[in-house]
C-alpha cells in the first residue's frame, strides 16, 4: 500500500527540488486511475540517491513532508515524503545496508561484506560488455539506414505513380479537347483532311465522330 519513486543522481544538483514534485505528480497520477476518489492515492515516497550534499548542511539524509509554517508540530498528512540521500555521509547512515549501500555507490567498489559482494555481481550483470554496445549501435545505425532507403524508394515509387496518372490524366484531357474541336469542325462541315490536319485525330476517330 506505498508506492516509491527512486531516482539515481550521479552529477549535478540544479533543480532537484523542483524534480521531486514533478516526480511526485507523475506518481500520483499513476496511480489514481479517471473516476477514483482521492482517498485511493497510496502513502509515497519520492527517493534521490545524491553522490553529493545537494543542500550543504552535512546531513546523511534529507527527509522532506508538508508541515503547516505557523505550528511545525502540524503536518498536512497528504502521506507524501521526499527524501534526498547524501552518499558523502555513508559513515552517517541510520541502518548497516544503507553504509554499505552508500559507500559502495560512492566508492564504486565492494569491501569484504557479503552485501558489498552482491551489489557488485549485480552490477556486473547489469552492465552491457562494449562488444554488445557495439552491436547494439551498429544494429540502429542499420535500421536508420534501412527506413532511410525504405522511404527514399517508396517516395520514388510514389512519385512515378503520380507522374505516370498525371500524364494519363494529361492525355486523356487533350484527347477530349481534340475531340470536342473536332465535333464542332465536324457540325461546320469542314472536310474530314482538314480535322485531321488540325486536330491530329486518326481516321478511326473520325469516323466515329
Amino acid at each position: 500500500d506505498r508506492s516509491f519513486d527512486i531516482e539515481m543522481q550521479v552529477i549535478g544538483k540544479k533543480h532537484l527540488p523542483l524534480r521531486a514534485r514533478y516526480y511526485q505528480s507523475v506518481l500520483d497520477v499513476s496511480i489514481l486511475r479517471p473516476g477514483e476518489t482521492y482517498d485511493r492515492l497510496k502513502e509515497s515516497f519520492v527517493i534521490f540517491l545524491c553522490l553529493e550534499d545537494i543542500f550543504g548542511k552535512g546531513l546523511p539524509i534529507y527527509t522532506f513532508q508538508s508541515i503547516c509554517a505557523e505550528d511545525r508540530n502540524l503536518l498536512l498528512g497528504d502521506l507524501t515524503t521526499k527524501v534526498f540521500c547524501n552518499a558523502l555521509k555513508y559513515d552517517k547512515m541510520p541502518a548497516e545496508k544503507l553504509r554499505i549501500f552508500f559507500k559502495f555507490l560512492l566508492e564504486n567498489k565492494p569491501d569484504e561484506t557479503d552485501f558489498s559482494k552482491t551489489l557488485s555481481e549485480k552490477v556486473t550483470r547489469a552492465k552491457i560488455p562494449e562488444d554488445t554496445k557495439r552491436i547494439f549501435m551498429t544494429l540502429q545505425q542499420e535500421i536508420t539506414i534501412a527506413a532511410k532507403e525504405a522511404f527514399e524508394e517508396g517516395y520514388k515509387k510514389a512519385s512515378e505513380a503520380a507522374e505516370k496518372a498525371l500524364k494519363k490524366v494529361s492525355e486523356q484531357a487533350a484527347e477530349k479537347e481534340k475531340l470536342e474541336n473536332a465535333r464542332k469542325m465536324k457540325a461546320k462541315n469542314i472536310s474530314d483532311d482538314i480535322i485531321a490536319e488540325c486536330t491530329g485525330l486518326s481516321l478511326q476517330k473520325r469516323q466515329e465522330l
